[in-house]
């Protein structure tokens, strides 16, 4: 069972849609790996004061995995400045591949301490 995500929105108003994708992609991270105990996520657009054509929207993930956390923080660029969709998709993606990399450490860390399971 993934850990439910924790969600805030930080300077813009909460939309039921980026909640809903954060599930989604939340619930998908366990295909890399079933043991993350918490999932934290804030989005944010960190110049919302500023009237800034095309201002980033910020997404920061932090997964809790036994014995380390998994951070990501992801701003897209370029034409897809302030779209927090893909700002959202980003930010997963990456922490999928840290994800699936802690999994193989961790799987490879069993193996070596483990002489019956080496090749």
């Amino acid at each position: 069972m993934p850990a439910v995500p924790s969600i805030t929105f930080r300077n813009m108003p909460h939309e039921e849609a980026l909640t809903e994708l954060v599930q989604e992609r939340a619930e998908r991270l366990e295909r890399f790996f079933d043991g993350v105990s918490k999932c934290e996520v804030v989005i944010s657009h960190p110049h919302a004061g500023h009237h800034q054509k095309g201002s980033n929207v910020h997404v920061r993930i932090e997964l809790s995995v036994p014995g380390d956390n998994i951070i990501v923080d992801r701003a897209p660029q370029g034409a897809d400045r302030g779209d927090a969709l893909v700002a959202i998709r980003d930010a997963f993606e990456t922490a999928g591949r840290q994800l699936r990399q802690f999994s193989e450490r961790l799987r490879d860390r069993n193996r070596d301490s483990h002489p019956t399971l080496r090749s």
